[in-house]
């Protein structure tokens, strides 16, 4: 639970990991909880390793997200592979994100639909 808005209000920050067939990773969620039911209005891939491929981790950067009034989520990037090539040391950036950035083709709506809270009869 942090205040990523500067509203006095916590959001819900989840991590969560994802596997399969030469790939991991885990994907960075931030959650709205003020109107009594999760509302996801942030996701990004916060690490990945993909075969030979590609290869980050980012960071959330909670005083410059804070900064950015929930405008922009700001990650410390760190990438080791990116299209194959190696990088030593490992590349860092500091990139910011705009919250719909991190949505993808509706599905943070259709997540946002099953999550809502069950209606009493």
């Amino acid at each position: 639970m942090l205040d990523l808005t500067g509203d006095g209000v916590d959001e819900l920050v989840v991590e969560s990991d994802f596997g399969g067939a030469e790939t991991w990773g885990t994907t960075l969620t931030v959650f709205d909880l003020t109107q009594a039911k999760f509302n996801e209005i942030f996701s990004t891939t916060s690490r990945i390793g993909f075969s030979t491929d590609d290869m980050y981790k980012q960071v959330l950067d909670v005083p410059r997200t804070i900064q950015q009034r929930g405008e922009r989520f700001c990650f410390t990037k760190t990438t080791m592979v990116e299209a194959t090539e190696v990088f030593r040391p490992p590349r860092v950036s500091r990139p910011c994100y705009r919250s719909e950035e991190g949505q993808y083709d509706g599905e943070a709506e259709e997540r946002n639909k099953m999550l809502a809270p069950l209606s009493k009869p």
